[in-house]
């Protein structure tokens, strides 16, 4: 009885706290809902929220990487390709496989080109993330141009 009386008291706030517009939530409010909705799976709200706290701090290469996963996964490769874009040109050491999946998103996309020019960067890259995996998928990636 208790537990539900928690549960429900719990939804209810939630649910009343992200009716609030955007404008009105503090920053570490966004950065809650965000990883909340991720650890629940729920990539589109994420997304909603990530976008926020990437308006608000765009230096943040952390957010951008996350932002860029969360368009990947719900499948809006142009704007994955141009988050992982920003992270390839700018961050690659820090964010080694922005440049493989930047080439994926070129790939989903049709961009051939760009992403064979992009896959053979990652590839001659001294990334820690050649693994056997991603050395497997790049071959089919590469193969795929």
């Amino acid at each position: 009885m208790l537990l539900c009386f928690f549960l429900g008291s719990f939804s209810i706030e939630t649910i009343a706290q992200s009716e609030k517009p955007l404008t009105e939530l503090k920053l570490k409010e966004i950065k809650g809902f965000t990883k909340n909705s991720i650890r629940l799976g729920d990539a589109y709200t994420a997304l909603y929220y990530c976008e926020e706290w990437s308006r608000r701090l765009p230096e943040d290469i952390d957010v951008t990487y996350q932002l860029a996963e969360l368009y990947r996964v719900t499948r809006n490769y142009k704007r994955a390709e141009e988050e992982y874009g920003k992270l390839a040109l700018y961050h690659w050491r820090d964010y080694p496989l922005s440049q493989y999946f930047q080439g994926q998103m070129h790939l989903s996309l049709g961009n051939y080109e760009e992403a064979e020019t992009v896959l053979k960067l990652f590839k001659s890259s001294k990334s820690k993330a050649k693994n056997s995996y991603y050395s497997t998928r790049l071959k089919t990636a590469l193969a795929s141009c």
